[in-house]
C-alpha cells in the first residue's frame, strides 16, 4: 500500500472491501458480519511475516487475501500453516509455495514454471523469435522467473545470447547496451518491476535494432505505459488475470468498484474480488457444516471445493494448494492504451 506497487495494493483492498460489503448487505456469512482487517507487508519478508503473525495472533481472523511478492509470501506461509490459516496467496508466483504442501496455503495465480513455460511458447511460435535476452532485476521473485524462462526458452529451441541481472533501480544501461547490440537478441525477455523494466524500454532503442519486449508478471501495471511513453508501444507483458473489460460478466462489478473506489477496475482487482467471495463462501460452507466458524474448517472447506465460479472463470485447486488449470494472460501495448490488446492466453491442462 506504499512505496512503488501501492497503484496494485489499493487495486486489491478496495476489490476486497466491494466483496465484504455485498456480503455483509445480504447478511453476512451464514449469519455473521464480516469486519475486513488490512495490513501493508510492503512486498517483503520480513514484512511479510511480521503481518502474518499479528493476524494469526488475531483469534477473530478466519483467512487472508493478498501477499503479492514471492518474499512475502514464502515468509508468511509458515506462520498461516502454525496458526491453521487459509491463504489465499494473489502475486506470489513462486513453485516453492505449494511444493511445501501445507494445507491451509492456496496459490491463485499461476507458478513460475508454467508461466516461463507459455511465455516461450509464445515467444517461439506467436512472435517467431530465434534468439533472446533474458534480463532480470536482482531480486528473488525476479531471478526465479527469468532462470525458469532461460530453460523453457532452450526447449522451444530458442537460443538465449545474454543474460545479466540489473541493479534493481539503476538507469544505468550504457554497457548493457553495448552487449545488446554485440549478441543483436531478436526479443528480450525481462523479469522484474514495470519501474526498471519501463526505463529499460526507453533504452533499448538505442541498439539500433528494433526488439521485442515480453515482460513478466510485475509489468501488468498502468505505470508501465505512464513511465515508458511513447516507447511502450508494442511491448508485450504478462499477466496473472484478465482485465475486466474484456469479461462479459465482470460489468455490474467494475461499475461497484468505480462507485466505492473512484477509480478504474484493473486485473489484479478482478482476481483479489474472486478470491474474497471463494474465501467467504468457503467460511460459509464451514459455518453450516459445522455450526460455527473456525479456522481449520476453513481451510478444509477450500480445498474439498470442486469449483466455484467467479469472474475469471472456475477456481479449484489440486492437493498441494496449487490452482487447477491456471491461465497466463499477454497483453500488448496498442495505442498508447492500457491494457492493450489481448494476443494470447495459455492454459495449463487438467491432470488425468
Amino acid at each position: 500500500m506504499a512505496g512503488r506497487h501501492y497503484a496494485t495494493g489499493y487495486d486489491v483492498l478496495f476489490a476486497v472491501k466491494l466483496a465484504v460489503q455485498q456480503w455483509n448487505a445480504k447478511g453476512g456469512v451464514a449469519g455473521y458480519r464480516i469486519e475486513l482487517v488490512a495490513y501493508d507487508d510492503h512486498n517483503e519478508a520480513e514484512a511479510g511475516a511480521t503481518q502474518a503473525k499479528k493476524l494469526v495472533s488475531d483469534t477473530d481472523v478466519l483467512g487472508v487475501i493478498g501477499h503479492l511478492s514471492n518474499p512475502s509470501a514464502l515468509a508468511a506461509a509458515p506462520e498461516y500453516h502454525k496458526g491453521e490459516m487459509a491463504v489465499i496467496f494473489l502475486g506470489a508466483t513462486t513453485d516453492e509455495l505449494t511444493q511445501k504442501a501445507y494445507p491451509e496455503v492456496f496459490q491463485l495465480g499461476a507458478g513460475d514454471a508454467f508461466i516461463a513455460q507459455e511465455a516461450a511458447r509464445f515467444a517461439a511460435r506467436t512472435l517467431r523469435s530465434r534468439s533472446v535476452a533474458v534480463l532480470s532485476e536482482s531480486s528473488p521473485s525476479a531471478i526465479d522467473l527469468a532462470r525458469a524462462f532461460e530453460g523453457a526458452a532452450a526447449k522451444m529451441g530458442m537460443i538465449v545470447v545474454h543474460t545479466e541481472l540489473l541493479k534493481t533501480g539503476s538507469t544505468e544501461y550504457g554497457e548493457l547496451i553495448k552487449r545488446l547490440r554485440e549478441t543483436s537478441p531478436d526479443l528480450i525477455f525481462y523479469s522484474g518491476s514495470f519501474v526498471q523494466g519501463a526505463s529499460l524500454l526507453t533504452e533499448t532503442s538505442k541498439v539500433g535494432k528494433q526488439m521485442l519486449f515480453l515482460g513478466g508478471p510485475f509489468c501488468a501495471s498502468p505505470d508501465f505505459l505512464k513511465i515508458g511513453g511513447p516507447m511502450a508501444e508494442g511491448a508485450y507483458y504478462i499477466s496473472l488475470a484478465p482485465d475486466p473489460r474484456q469479461l462479459e460478466s465482470a460489468g455490474e462489478f467494475m461499475a461497484s468498484y468505480r462507485d466505492l473506489s473512484g477509480r478504474e477496475a484493473w486485473a489484479s482487482a478482478v482476481y483479489a474480488y474472486d478470491a474474497t467471495n471463494l474465501l467467504l463462501t468457503a467460511v460459509e460452507r464451514a459455518i453450516r457444516e459445522g455450526g460455527k466458524p473456525d479456522r481449520a474448517s476453513v481451510a478444509r472447506a477450500l480445498a474439498s471445493m470442486e469449483s466455484y465460479g467467479g469472474l475469471t472463470g472456475g477456481i479449484a485447486f489440486d492437493d498441494k494448494g496449487a490452482r487447477v488449470a491456471p491461465k497466463v494472460y499477454i497483453y500488448r501495448i496498442a495505442k498508447l492504451c492500457y491494457p492493450g490488446q489481448l494476443e494470447y492466453v495459455g492454459e495449463q491442462p487438467v491432470a488425468p
